[in-house]
């Protein structure tokens, strides 16, 4: 496989994988709207330029062997400027007890963020150019359903 076709097949995964997480940020605000936690506003800020099918064919991929089932807590928060204005586009990771990232995401123009997380303890930092770093710890329980991180 040359170089190029490469750096292809890694940007339409790249895309796949923007999409997806767009479908998810989408579907989990359709729920909360559903249960009352949200506004239609927050649907709003949700980017679903993504969402849009595209003509290319979908890739097959293999589904790995089933796990053990765990039970995943939703965790979300968000991010504000010194100002009191949401920050769009700033880096969150997200750092288990081992101190190794699990997971990095971006905020929305709205400030807000989601993952879902197993129990445990984590930091979340918070990344802006031009903004101090920020931190906060998680620690996500066994037996909840979501998590405001503040």
């Amino acid at each position: 496989m040359s170089e190029k076709s490469a750096l292809d097949k890694i940007d339409e995964i790249h895309s796949l994988l923007t999409a997806l997480n767009n479908k998810v940020d989408l579907i989990s605000a359709n729920v909360d709207l559903l249960q009352g936690k949200a506004t239609k506003k927050m649907l709003a800020d949700i980017d679903i330029s993504a969402l849009t099918a595209s003509a290319a064919p979908r890739p097959t991929v293999k589904a790995p062997a089933p796990k053990a089932k765990t039970t995943k807590v939703r965790v979300f928060g968000k991010m504000y400027s010194a100002d009191q204005k949401p920050v769009l586009g700033a880096t969150v990771k997200i750092i288990n007890s081992s101190n190794q990232v699990i997971k990095t995401t971006k905020t929305n123009k709205a400030g807000q963020w989601l993952a879902f997380l197993d129990p445990g303890k984590y930091s979340i930092r918070y990344l802006k150019e031009n903004m101090p770093p920020s931190y906060r710890l998680a620690v996500v329980k066994p037996g909840i359903n979501e998590l405001e991180i503040l």
